[in-house]
């Protein structure tokens, strides 16, 4: 007759053995997800935008999600359905600095610091779409900054005016938007509706203030 005591620990050593190869699964699983995060990012950033904007061709290099630091977009590329192989904006570099933990993720609470781009390219159909600018800019952007962006290598190119064959380029652009209530590293005391923008060459001041007329007529001013 076998031993009662044997009986019960050997089932006792089995149930724990399941228990490891479960918990291992459970390890490979996690690590699994772990190493296509940046995978599985992209392919969710590029699903909500075909949702969310199904005349535009959407295209995204990589995605990568940085713990602790924020998340990461490069080579994002911008057309219009019907042309793909035209895009209309480009941009290098996107990166939203947020405080990224386990945490923070499980209980879905990710609050955005700052915005960073770098490398933005758009082409654009006529000059003359630079005028009005700054009604759509405060139709778009006012009372909707709340956190800090900065947007660096800003070009636009457009198509050539009657007569020329060559597209006409602009200055590369700086601009940065600050949250009301905020200040920058000079002491700028900015309002969601204003600016700072300037470009490399010393001929073209910097622009500090509203988005107004007078924001067209210095945009203008980075066209050649």
């Amino acid at each position: 007759m076998k031993d009662p005591k044997s009986k019960k620990k050997k089932w006792k050593t089995f149930i724990i053995g399941i228990l490891l190869i479960l918990l291992a699964r459970f390890t490979l699983y996690g690590f699994s997800l772990y190493l296509r995060r940046n995978a599985i990012l992209k392919e969710s950033i590029e699903k909500q935008v075909a949702v969310r904007y199904p005349s535009v061709h959407f295209e995204l290099g990589s995605a990568s999600l940085v713990y602790g630091k924020g998340i990461g977009l490069k080579e994002m590329k911008g057309a219009e359905a019907a042309s793909p192989q035209n895009p209309i904006g480009e941009v290098q570099d996107l990166f939203l600095e947020c405080p990224i933990t386990i945490i923070n993720l499980l209980r879905k609470k990710i609050a955005p610091t700052s915005l960073k781009i770098d490398g933005v390219l758009l082409r654009l159909p006529s000059v003359k779409l630079l005028k009005g600018t700054h009604l759509k800019f405060q139709k778009k952007l006012s009372g909707k900054i709340q956190i800090p962006v900065e947007i660096t290598g800003f070009q636009m190119i457009f198509q050539p005016e009657h007569g020329k064959k060559d597209p006409i380029s602009s200055q590369k652009i700086e601009i940065r938007f600050y949250p009301a209530g905020s200040s920058d590293e000079k002491g700028f005391l900015l309002k969601s509706e204003k600016i700072i923008a300037k470009t490399a060459d010393p001929l073209i001041p910097i622009y500090n203030g509203p988005i107004s007329k007078q924001f067209d007529d210095w945009l203008l001013k980075t066209v050649p």
